[in-house]
């Protein structure tokens, strides 16, 4: 092989490692962490670069640094005890400074404030399922899994028809409020279950009592609220799926969920399988006790302004 040649092919397989060492990786990502409910400093917060691993822990400040970064689109994992892990998207192009908030309040216990002065009484009493535990029964439907909830119970017709009642009432005393809009389904009668996907929302919240009157269309009953997630700010596709599998009946079910963001228009797609046969007791099969089910839900958001989605 000729020098030329020779040459030419060392200055090939060379470009990679050029175009790597022509790169800026000298920015520099700082920041704090603090607490979404007491707006307080959080320590000993693990953050992490998905893409180059990088990684460090908050001070007693909540303050954090990561320096040596090169150019570009990464994904910063922040997770600490007692919070839920989240996942940022950010592009660095220069040097950055960002403020950023983890829920902490799952992982502390109410307590009880004494003061001298009465306040305003509250008539709402509010109890939730969070995403975790919606996902962990993503195999049965809305009225099964709200009857976790203390005083929630479901009148069924069938295997897969079900209508959660609420301290008695159902029907026209409850109102199901899926992403603000009314359920009419559960206005009709008992042979007709809620149409809803459980694995849409990322948060299922029933109100009872008098605070029902401050949604559109509440009465004196009560209201369940299924609110989904908002879009992430993450240009690139994600997505999740999950399979459930129940033994009596083999019955099996199927959820998967894409999403992907721009700034002109961002949607998030959510499909859910649902297949089983009929249930079995210790000597017999009830008979007309399968169930087939199929939902496909499309969010769609608009961005207008900074204020206004």
């Amino acid at each position: 092989m000729s020098f030329r040649k020779s040459f030419l092919l060392c200055f090939i397989l060379l470009l990679p490692a050029l175009h790597l060492w022509g790169q800026d990786c000298n920015l520099i990502l700082n920041g704090y962490v603090f607490d979404s409910g007491t707006n307080g400093p959080l320590d000993v917060v693990h953050l992490q670069l998905a893409e180059s691993k990088q990684g460090t822990l908050t001070d007693s400040t909540g303050y954090f640094s990561l320096d040596n970064l090169c150019a570009g689109d990464y994904h910063l994992i922040i997770s600490h005890v007692g919070c839920s892990s989240e996942t940022i998207f950010m592009s660095l192009q220069n040097d950055t400074t960002v403020e950023l908030s983890l829920d902490h309040s799952i992982g502390v216990l109410e307590s009880v404030e004494v003061k001298g002065l009465r306040g305003p009484s509250n008539t709402q009493k509010l109890e939730y399922l969070r995403a975790q535990e919606i996902r962990d029964k993503g195999g049965e439907s809305l009225a099964n899994i709200l009857e976790s909830i203390p005083g929630v119970s479901s009148i069924k017709n069938g295997s897969s028809i079900a209508k959660p009642i609420v301290q008695g009432l159902t029907g026209n005393r409850l109102l199901i409020l899926n992403n603000g809009i009314a359920q009419s389904g559960q206005q009709w009668g008992a042979d007709h279950a809620p149409e809803i996907d459980p694995l849409v929302a990322n948060n299922i919240s029933v109100i009872k009592g008098a605070g029902a009157l401050a949604y559109l269309g509440g009465n004196l009953g009560s209201v369940i609220l299924l609110e989904p997630s908002s879009i992430l700010p993450d240009p690139h596709l994600h997505g999740r799926a999950a399979y459930y599998f129940d033994t009596n009946g083999r019955g099996q079910a199927t959820n998967i969920q894409l999403q992907k963001f721009s700034s002109k228009f961002a949607w998030k797609l959510n499909g859910t399988l649902k297949k089983s046969g009929d249930n079995k007791t210790a000597d017999y099969f009830l008979r007309n006790t399968g169930a087939e089910e199929y939902n496909v839900a499309l969010q769609m958001e608009k961005g207008f302004s900074d204020k206004h989605r």
